[in-house]
Parts: C-alpha cells; sequence; structure tokens
C-alpha cells in the first residue's frame, strides 16, 4: 500500500451512516461529542464503528523518545500538523459505508500525504472488514469542502482498485473497537519487506502501530522501536485549521 512512512488508515482511521451536511462538517454536535455517551446512541455495532472512523484527527507520535507522551508530529522542517480526515460518501443504506480518507500537511491542504477510499463490511456482529481503495478520481480538500457532493457523485464504485491493506476490526466494548491488518509488502521502505499495523478506535482517539517482517507469513519478526501514531479527534471546522488561501491553490 503506497503511503507516507508510518501512516496508514487509520485510519483509517474515521465516518457517519447518514449522509448530511450536518455529519460532514459536524456542526451542530452535542456537548458531548468524543465521548462513550456520544456513540452510544448508535444501535448496530457498524454504525458505532463507522461514526467513530470519522472526523477530523490531528496527529502525535509516541515513543520512547519522547518517554511516550504524545507529542505533535512535525514532518522535517515544518512546523505545520499532520490531519487526517476522514468524511462519509455515498448513501449507507444503498451503496455499503464508505469514506474518504484524506491525510495532509495543515500547510498544503490540496496535497495529500495519503488518500484513499475505504468500505467497511460486517463479518458479524462484532467483526467487521475494512478495504481500501485507490481513488478513481484526484483528491482535494477544497473540493470536500466546497462541493462535496460533486464530487461524490464524481466518483464511481464500479471503478475501484483495491490496495493490498485489509483491516479486520472487532468490537472490545460499546464504543471500543480494535483492528489487525493482513500482513503486506511494504511499499514505504524495501528493506523491511513486510509490515503490518494493529489499530486501536475510541471515542476521543484512534491510534495505531506497525510491525515489520521479513516474510509474509510474520514469522521473521524485525526488531523495531515501539512507536505509536495518535490522532486525537477535534471538533474543529476543517475549512479552519488551514490556511484559507492555499484552498484555493
Amino acid at each position: 500500500m503506497k503511503k507516507f512512512a508510518l501512516i496508514s488508515i487509520l485510519l483509517v482511521l474515521f465516518i457517519s451512516a447518514c449522509k448530511t451536511n450536518t455529519v460532514r462538517t459536524q456542526k451542530g454536535s452535542a456537548e458531548d461529542f468524543g465521548t462513550a455517551k456520544y456513540y452510544q446512541k448508535y444501535q448496530r455495532n457498524i454504525d458505532r464503528l463507522y461514526h467513530l472512523l470519522q472526523g477530523t484527527f490531528v496527529c502525535y507520535i509516541s515513543n520512547e523518545k519522547n518517554n511516550y507522551k504524545p507529542t505533535p508530529w512535525i514532518l522535517g522542517d515544518s512546523q505545520d500538523s499532520v490531519i487526517v480526515y476522514s468524511i462519509p460518501i455515498k448513501e449507507p443504506a444503498k451503496d455499503g459505508y464508505w469514506l474518504i480518507c484524506y491525510q495532509f500537511i495543515s500547510g498544503l491542504p490540496n496535497d495529500p500525504i495519503y488518500s484513499a477510499l475505504q468500505k467497511i463490511t460486517a463479518i458479524d456482529r462484532d467483526t467487521f472488514l475494512s478495504e481500501f481503495f485507490e481513488p478513481p478520481v484526484k483528491l482535494r480538500l477544497a473540493d470536500m469542502i466546497n462541493d462535496l457532493d460533486k464530487l461524490d457523485e464524481s466518483i464511481n464504485l464500479d471503478d475501484l482498485v483495491p490496495i493490498d491493506e485489509v483491516i479486520t476490526y472487532y468490537r472490545e466494548d460499546i464504543t471500543v473497537f480494535k483492528g489487525f491488518s493482513n500482513i503486506y509488502k511494504d511499499h514505504q521502505k524495501q528493506n523491511r519487506s513486510y509490515r503490518q499495523e494493529d489499530y486501536e478506535i475510541y471515542p476521543n482517539k484512534n491510534a495505531f502501530s506497525t510491525k515489520y517482517f521479513e516474510d509474509i507469513e510474520g514469522k521473521k519478526p524485525i526488531p523495531m522501536s515501539n512507536s505509536k501514531l495518535i490522532g486525537l479527534r477535534t471538533q474543529k471546522n476543517i475549512a479552519d485549521m488551514t490556511d484559507k488561501s492555499l484552498l484555493d491553490q
């Protein structure tokens, strides 16, 4: 799966079972937004997971270097934040549970470091499959903010090409889901050969960590420092998290 180092869909980190502007922009959220109480109103586990996966998340890193205290993820000399924006598309009742996963640096909002379409399907009541697909059209944050309906209409689900990472989620608690990916080729760092991600999804955050292997069966692990990427949920409007003049570029 072609993605920036340490980034994986959190990810996919994040999204909603009904396609409305209120859900997409997160306006009018209740005071308990981001808490377990907020997500308990969804009766089915798949709806709860779908909503937990959606939203806007600011990325932090936790590892031995920072004493496992979440530290803002800074790329190079940039002071820009790394943001994950995950938003629903299509009609769940008709098309299934689809999300756009969009990860970008706040200073380059229309030039994502990772973007994909994600589909959530139920295996059983407590277990779910998350599949990823290459975007069939160019994705830009400006288009998602200004006219998501038009972008939605331009995406033909029949034309999607799958990506080689697949995540299996299972319900651990009523508003807590955990998961793991298959072992797949590490496209970012070929010398590490293969990788696998572990995921944790909570009402206020999501997190994942990566393990590396010499073989696709996972029998020969490659020792690495234990780092975790954490996405803290924010209720800020996505349009307010970057310079608006940059969206017009």
